[in-house]
Order: C-alpha cells, then sequence, then structure tokens
C-alpha cells in the first residue's frame, strides 16, 4: 500500500512538471540549421561566384531566418520564411540591432551580398538533403552546404 502511495505521488509530480513546463516543439522543418553560402551562379550570365572562402551563412529557426557575415562585419539581418514545399518565401528584412532596436531594411542592397536581391524574394528549392541545399530565383541559383 505504501508503495502504490508513492507511485501515485511520483506520478503526480511528474506530471505536474511536464504539463509546467512550455516545451518548444516547433521547428523550422527541413531547412532548419545553419548553411553556408558557398556558390552563386548568375543564370543570365553563365558566371559563377565562388564564396566557399567567404564566411556567409543563412540560419534557419522555427520561422526566423538570420543572415551572416562571419567574416569580420558585426550586422545580422533577421528575415521571416516560409517553406511551402517547392518554394522558400523569405520577406520582411531587418537588421538586427539590441541597442536601437530592429530596424526594416528599404533597401535590397544590403541582402545581396547573400543572394537576395529583393525585400521579399521567393527561391525554387532545387534540392535540399541533410547536407545539400541548391535554390535558385529567376536570375541566380545558390548552393549552401549544411555547416
Amino acid at each position: 500500500m505504501k508503495r502504490n502511495i508513492q507511485l501515485l505521488v511520483y506520478s503526480l509530480i511528474v506530471n505536474g512538471v511536464l504539463t509546467a513546463c512550455d516545451l518548444e516543439t516547433e521547428k523550422a522543418g527541413r531547412v532548419e540549421g545553419m548553411w553556408h553560402l558557398e556558390q552563386v551562379d548568375s543564370l543570365q550570365t553563365g558566371k559563377v561566384c565562388d564564396l566557399s572562402g567567404r564566411r556567409l551563412f543563412w540560419s534557419f529557426e522555427r520561422k526566423l531566418m538570420s543572415l551572416t557575415d562571419a567574416d569580420g562585419h558585426n550586422v545580422e539581418y533577421l528575415m521571416r520564411f516560409e517553406d511551402t514545399g517547392d518554394s522558400l518565401w523569405v520577406s520582411d528584412p531587418y537588421e538586427s540591432n539590441r541597442e536601437k532596436g530592429d530596424i526594416a531594411v528599404s533597401d535590397a542592397a544590403v541582402l545581396h551580398p547573400y543572394g537576395i536581391n529583393s525585400l521579399t524574394d521567393r527561391f525554387k528549392i532545387e534540392r535540399l538533403s541533410g547536407k545539400r541545399m541548391l535554390l535558385s530565383t529567376s536570375r541566380l541559383r545558390l548552393r549552401f552546404r549544411k555547416f
């Protein structure tokens, strides 16, 4: 009898702890994680820009995407994203600024080094595996390696 009461109390405690915790289970889906932008191909001119020596990253967590240049540029851009299966939509860019608050980006030129040409952009997902991602627009093809 004493053992049954102990098990009941233990079960209630475990149940209370589990229900009291707000567990974050929403993930970014197939694109979750950090991706190194290694190459940008121009589909209009056929030119290839090798970025494997630079440290440009797209990172995905939940519904937020981060763009960072780890080669000494202290600017981080945040964007919303949506993976619709065959497309990756990115929108609403902000410059992350902890002191002044996030600042809305009004000129897409700051996003060009990351292969993004407008404040709202759609990328066709050509390939997506655990280690590689290939995205394209009508103008560019972007090649990523999971970091």
